[in-house]
């Protein structure tokens, strides 16, 4: 085995070793922090009008008060959170070959904060029916609309980053595409006038 490849297999198990740590220790303070968040959304969203409809119930749940129903507590699961789709961000954009580093750490840092942003929306909106309609509307909004929004802001996150890391042809030279033989083909230059 060639020195690049052993040291690709090091990288490769020593990232897939650091994430599962960081899932392992953040997991619970990451969803203890969406739910405070999504809170804090819809209260600042409208204004303050539902301050009174929601408190936060350490470590991750939210007490629902309806406005013509019993209070009940909506519990912030690992399924419901973000992090575990942030994390897999994070690793796809430090493995994405041939980007310049600076465009590679925008990449991620915009597609991860797509993915938590689009989470506590998704939280949020379903706090919010719950408020209007009651617990079982709430259950029923997050686990059929909630799901599509988990898909779409999941893929949104990825094709943003795809986008920013993608070469442009107005930030400089575009790194050579590799020809059907294997190997590079360097950009031919265009005609002088």
């Amino acid at each position: 085995m060639s020195r690049s490849t052993i040291w690709i297999i090091v990288r490769t198990l020593g990232l897939l070793i650091g994430v599962g740590v960081a899932y392992v220790v953040c997991k619970d303070p990451f969803k203890a922090a969406e739910a405070r968040a999504s809170i804090d959304l819809l209260v600042w969203c409208s204004g303050g009008a539902y301050h009174h409809n929601l408190a936060f119930d350490p470590p991750s749940s939210i007490i629902v008060t309806p406005q013509n129903a019993t209070p009940f507590i909506a519990i912030v699961s690992y399924s419901c959170s973000s992090f575990a789709s942030a994390l897999s961000l994070l690793v796809l954009g430090t493995v994405t070959p041939r980007t310049p580093h600076f465009r590679r750490v925008i990449g991620t840092v915009v597609a991860v904060a797509t993915v938590v942003l689009g989470n506590l929306a998704r939280i949020s909106l379903s706090l919010l029916v719950g408020i209007y309609h009651g617990r079982g509307s709430l259950v029923l909004f997050h686990d059929w609309v909630g799901s599509t929004f988990t898909f779409i802001y999941t893929l949104g996150g990825f094709i943003v980053m795809l986008l920013i890391l993608s070469p442009t042809k107005r930030g400089g030279r575009d790194l050579p595409a590799p020809s059907a033989a294997g190997t590079t083909t360097s950009p031919t230059p265009s005609p002088a006038h």
